[in-house]
């Protein structure tokens, strides 16, 4: 089996659920009774990760200004920023599981993506 069988258009998508998911499962989790810090740092990542998300060139990007081999190296560089803040910031077992998790699945996203092939069209939608 091949290890990147992701598709830039399926990682597009999954990528903004990822964002969703940053945002909202601090919130649902009380992340904020235990650590202002946990809750915060993964909201602030979560509206990072829609913004440059959104700024990829890659099917569903909104305005392309980001290569997605680029694109890739900041998710997997945000997995382990993600991965690592527990032991810097000495958060909870709840919330350290909640960042392990939460980087974990970005590191996995990022590594089973496959590059954009040559002549690949990307558009998800038509851009203007």
């Amino acid at each position: 089996m091949r290890m990147r069988f992701l598709s830039p258009k399926n990682h597009s998508l999954l990528d903004y659920s990822l964002s969703g998911a940053m945002i909202m499962f601090p919130l649902l989790l009380n992340l904020g009774t235990q650590s202002q810090a946990a809750l915060w740092l993964s909201i602030i990542a979560g509206i990072f990760h829609a913004a440059y998300s959104a700024a990829t060139d890659y099917p569903c990007g909104v305005s392309p200004v980001i290569s997605y081999r680029a694109h890739l190296l900041i998710d997997a560089g945000m997995s382990m920023l993600s991965m690592s803040a527990p032991c810097v910031f000495g958060f909870p077992m709840v919330a350290t599981v909640y960042y392990f998790v939460i980087g974990g699945l970005g590191l996995l996203l990022a590594t089973v993506s496959r590059p954009i092939e040559e002549g690949e069209c990307l558009d998800c939608v038509a851009r203007p």
